[in-house]
């Protein structure tokens, strides 16, 4: 897996993009299967199946970026590179 240097950093930058935007979804996910409750008592499970799927798919989407940044992280260590890490 060895990439040049530029490559590497957009990766990073797309998977860190990536767990960005999964955090909205799981809590669009949450809203789904809070408001879903409700009608699931009267045999209505729509609502909170979509919710359960959106909130899934999030959560698989933030573990895929969180698991392939890292990788790109321990690329850059094993060949000794200087690792400059930006929150926010």
């Amino acid at each position: 897996m060895k990439w040049d240097y530029a490559d590497r950093r957009r990766r990073e930058r797309f998977y860190r993009f990536v767990f960005r935007s999964a955090i909205p979804l799981l809590a669009l996910g949450a809203l789904c299967m809070a408001l879903g409750v409700g009608p699931a008592v009267h045999a209505n499970f729509g609502l909170l199946l979509a919710g359960f799927v959106v909130a899934d798919l999030s959560v698989l989407a933030g573990y895929l970026a969180v698991n392939r940044t890292v990788k790109v992280l321990d690329l850059d260590r094993a060949e000794s590179r200087y690792v400059e890490i930006h929150f926010g």
